[in-house]
Formats: structure tokens, sequence, C-alpha cells
């Protein structure tokens, strides 16, 4: 009678999450995802923002980076 009971109520949990797993799928899955409306903002448009010539063009460049006696120093690594 226990293992009868047992199986009833897996069973009914197996089916109420399969159920809950359905509608959920129906409910959100579906729905056409809506992007809002892009807008333009001033500085988008403004002339002297994009052509001020504050701007630093110069690339970036790393200091160069030397050895020294204990990178190279088989006793240091061995």
């Amino acid at each position: 009678m226990k293992r009868f009971v047992k199986q009833i109520l897996v069973l009914a949990l197996f089916a109420a999450v399969l159920a809950g797993m359905q509608s959920r799928a129906r409910s959100d899955l579906m729905k056409a995802e809506v992007e809002p409306a892009l807008e333009l903002e001033s500085w988008m448009v403004d002339e002297f923002f994009w052509n001020r010539g504050t701007m630093d063009w110069t690339p970036a460049i790393d200091q160069t980076l030397a050895l020294e006696a204990w990178m190279v120093d088989d006793n240091y690594w061995q």
C-alpha cells in the first residue's frame, strides 16, 4: 500500500512539474521581443563634438622591457 501511494505521489509531482514547464514555455518563449525606439541626442549630431582637434591620435606605445640578470640565470630557475 505504501509503495502504491509513493508511486502516485511521484507521478503527481512529475505531472505538476511537466505542466508547469509547458505553461511557462507557452507564455514566455513565444512572446515577440520589442526593442525600444532609438532616439538621437544633440551630441550625436553636433559637428563640434566630432570635429574638435583636441583628440590625441598618437598610438599608445609600451615601454621597452629589459632583461635582468636573474631572468636568464640558470641557477635561479633550477
